[in-house]
């Protein structure tokens, strides 16, 4: 049995095509769909139960971000593996049953993630490390411009065309063990919106699990499109989550002051030129959020 978790906010233009591409592609294992929407605005809940009678779904009538209406799921999801899903993303070939026969022919592997792709086809850059003071030292001084190389934290090297173990796939399609997630306790909702997927994935590996990445497995993913928030939030939700990630794992490390200061004033400059540039709308920002 899998569960397929969902989770909805203002995502009418996109819900029914994701759903659509589960039920065509997942044939093969028993699953369930539980959704929770978290007070869209728009007609999200009713395209989903006019064309999905079968998904259940869980309405939440205030936003209750995204960690906690993750959980929600979680708490009555009846699989032994469970798929975080975004609502912006299409299946193909099968990606599903892929992640659940990797998975189920791995115990020592807690979490799967598969290859994602742009809606152009290309492959988007989805693994990354988890975040040290060290790796990001060069992102946050600048001296990965004078290297002349981006970041290891952002893994430019990864080789997409292997199946290989990875620290920190996104989060928008990942499959865990369902009593994984649970013994963790779901995702932590001191990261309401960004980092919450880092933060599991450190969890897991703290739990002596792998991560892995799939090649085999496909989706599209229209990314930053199921995060619609005003820039300048999505900016503050950023920064502080990275700001909370660092002193708690890193507490009595020597830079985290620096880390914070210098993560502040990237967050107020960058707030800042959004209202100078009247970008502060209601559209999706490709952060770190998938």
């Amino acid at each position: 049995m899998l569960s397929i978790v969902i989770v909805t906010y203002n995502s009418e233009d996109n819900i029914g095509e994701c759903l659509k591409s589960i039920y065509e592609n997942t044939n093969s294992i028993p699953y369930e769909i539980i959704l929770v929407d978290n007070h869209s605005q728009d007609n999200t809940v009713g395209v989903v139960k006019r064309e999905f009678p079968d998904v259940r779904v869980i309405r939440n009538y205030e936003n209750k971000n995204f960690a906690y209406a993750t959980n929600q799921a979680i708490k009555l999801a009846k699989g032994i593996f469970i798929m975080l899903l975004n609502p912006d993303t299409v299946l193909k070939n099968n990606t599903i049953e892929k992640l659940y026969s990797f998975l189920d022919e791995r115990p020592d592997v807690g979490a799967v993630a598969p290859k994602l792709l742009n809606p152009d086809g290309s492959v988007q850059q989805s693994c990354r490390e988890l975040p040290t003071p060290f790796n990001l030292f060069t992102e946050i001084t600048g001296l990965s411009l004078i290297t002349g190389r981006t970041s290891k934290w952002k893994l430019p090297q990864f080789n997409y065309e292997k199946t290989q173990e990875i620290d920190q796939p996104s989060a928008s399609a990942f499959l865990i063990r369902g009593d994984l997630i649970r013994k963790i306790g779901g995702l932590d909702v001191k990261y309401p919106l960004y980092m919450n997927d880092i933060e599991l994935c450190y969890q897991i590996k703290e739990k002596g699990f792998k991560i892995y990445y799939l090649k085999d497995g496909e989706i599209y993913h229209t990314r930053g499109s199921s995060t619609r928030l005003e820039k300048s939030k999505s900016i503050l939700y950023w920064h502080f989550g990275m700001i909370r990630y660092l002193k708690e794992h890193y507490p009595r490390h020597p830079v985290i002051p620096f880390y914070t200061i210098i993560l502040l004033c990237g967050m107020f400059y960058r707030t800042l030129l959004c209202k100078i540039k009247d970008l502060s709308k209601k559209q999706p920002l490709g952060l770190y959020a998938y």
